[in-house]
């Protein structure tokens, strides 16, 4: 069974200020920190780009598991990325998680792999969060989906399994400049940085 992830990574960080993705902690940029988590994980892993698309070709350059993409829809949202990425993979089961979530530990992936159902989400707490396992007939559903729909639409429309984790990293991204500090400090404890 090949697995796949989606990564998106196309917009802007309005909130943040800057690019959000390139900011680093320790050696890594929060891109490569999010890519860390899957990268054992993946067959093939697809990277959604837009705004920020030259200055993450240098960073991923040595990742030979990574394909770029370009999205020249990226102002219309995220689902844009979404299609876009899922469009470039043929992956049996796909991992579709934003690229500002880089917290999210292999175990939590190879955890959500173990369930066979079409959408799987992480949940704590009863929270659902990211990443999204979805099959590859619920890729044929999404491409079929208009384009301004979301995520959120497509999930409510054909179901999901929440699969319970011990952890609140799959809550976890990074909008924000006190996002980011609440992350460096959860990421000092990681043995990836």
């Amino acid at each position: 069974m090949k697995i796949g992830a989606v990564i998106t990574a196309a917009g802007c960080s309005k909130r943040m200020g800057e690019a959000k993705l390139l900011m680093k902690i320790g050696q890594k940029t929060i891109l490569e920190h999010t890519l860390s988590g899957i990268y054992n994980v993946a067959d093939e892993i697809v990277i959604v780009t837009g705004c920020y698309h030259e200055r993450m070709r240098k960073v991923l350059e040595n990742y030979n598991k990574v394909k770029m993409v370009y999205n020249s829809d990226y102002q219309k949202g995220m689902f844009s990325s979404v299609l876009r990425g899922i469009q470039s993979i043929s992956a049996d089961r796909i991992f579709i998680v934003p690229g500002d979530c880089p917290l999210i530990q292999e175990e939590i992936y190879r955890k959500l792999l173990t369930r066979d159902e079409e959408i799987v989400i992480p949940s704590y707490k009863g929270r659902g969060g990211h990443p999204v396992l979805i099959s590859k007939n619920a890729r044929e559903k999404l491409l079929k989906e208009p384009p301004n729909s979301t995520l959120k639409d497509f999930i409510k429309k054909y179901g999901v399994f929440y699969l319970e984790v011990d952890s609140d990293v799959i809550l976890k991204d990074m909008d924000t400049p006190e996002d980011f500090e609440i992350i460096k400090e959860r990421l000092k404890d990681e043995r990836y940085i």
